[in-house]
């Protein structure tokens, strides 16, 4: 199960290839995508073990708490 929809999930590839495509680090083009497309879950994974602006290690984190998988948050 996802916490976005289908077109959230559209929404979010997209706005993170544009910036990525402008010079971000894919984690902060991720956490950016996200805040465009729902300011809410932006709120509940920053500063998580999930959030990936300063840690792009963490993108299978943030990738799992987006479909509820292993990260049960």
């Amino acid at each position: 199960m996802s916490k976005l929809t289908d077109e959230q999930w559209v929404e979010l590839n997209k706005l993170t290839i544009h910036y990525a495509h402008n010079h971000q680090r894919m984690g902060q083009a991720y956490m950016n995508a996200l805040h465009s497309v729902n300011e809410d879950l932006y709120n509940e994974i920053t500063a998580t073990d999930a959030d990936p602006f300063y840690i792009d290690d963490n993108i299978t984190k943030f990738m799992e708490f987006l479909t509820e998988e292993k990260y049960g948050v």
